[in-house]
C-alpha cells in the first residue's frame, strides 16, 4: 500500500542511523568486490568510509546484511556525494554516500523497522579551529587579603575567524572563558 509523504526541500526522506557494518561494493572501475566499513544507513542510502571514492553518479552495487534482517542484500545504487575529509566537520573522514536504486517498499520498510533505535551519526567535531588569546583573571579570597593573577588563556572557542568578530562574539567568548576559570580554579 502507497502513503504519501511530505517533502520537505533540502530535508531528507529518512533519518540516517549510524552502524558500523561491512558491505562489498562492486563497480565497472573496482573490477571485483571490494570490502568496504558502511558509518550510517537510511532505508535509502548509506554512507561507507573508504580512503578511494569512486567518481559522483558512478552506478555501482552493493552487498551487504542489516541488522535484523538475516539475510545479505544486493542493491544497485550510485555514488551520490564524495567526501576526502578536508572540510570542517568532516575530520579526515573520506568516503562516499551511495544513494540506493529502485528499492522495493517492503525492502525499504524492513531496513527502516530494524534501524529504529538506533542513534542518528554524532556530529563530527570541526577541524578547522578559531583559537583566542583571553585575558582572564583569577580571584582567590584569603579572608584577610585577595590575592588577583591575569593571564592569558589560548582558548579554542569560535568557528568564525577573527577578523569578522563582532561585539556580541567578544561577550560570549569572555563570558566562556569566565566560566572556565571558574571552572579552573573551583
Amino acid at each position: 500500500m502507497s502513503h504519501a509523504q511530505p517533502v520537505l526541500v533540502g530535508a531528507r526522506r529518512a533519518v540516517r542511523r549510524a552502524v558500523s557494518l561491512s558491505c562489498d561494493v562492486l563497480s565497472d572501475t573496482l573490477g571485483e568486490p571490494v570490502p568496504q566499513l558502511v558509518r550510517d544507513l537510511s532505508p535509502y542510502g548509506m554512507f561507507v568510509e573508504t580512503p578511494l571514492p569512486l567518481d559522483p553518479g558512478e552506478e555501482l552495487i552493493v552487498a551487504f546484511t542489516p541488522r535484523g534482517l538475516g539475510r545479505e542484500v544486493l542493491l544497485g545504487a550510485r555514488v551520490a556525494r564524495v567526501t576526502f575529509g578536508r572540510r570542517g566537520g568532516e575530520l579526515g573522514l573520506s568516503g562516499m554516500g551511495i544513494a540506493f536504486d529502485g528499492v522495493g517498499e517492503p525492502l525499504r520498510d524492513a531496513i527502516e523497522r530494524n534501524l529504529r533505535g538506533l542513534p542518528p551519526p554524532l556530529p563530527r567535531a570541526r577541524e578547522i579551529r578559531t583559537y583566542v588569546d583571553m585575558p582572564v583573571t583569577y580571584e582567590e579570597d584569603l579572608g584577610d587579603r585577595v590575592n588577583e593573577l591575569s593571564v592569558i588563556e589560548h582558548l579554542c572557542l569560535l568557528e568564525q575567524p577573527p577578523e569578522d568578530l563582532d561585539e556580541d562574539a567578544l561577550v560570549t567568548a569572555f563570558a566562556l572563558a569566565q566560566s572556565l576559570a571558574a571552572l579552573m580554579t573551583g
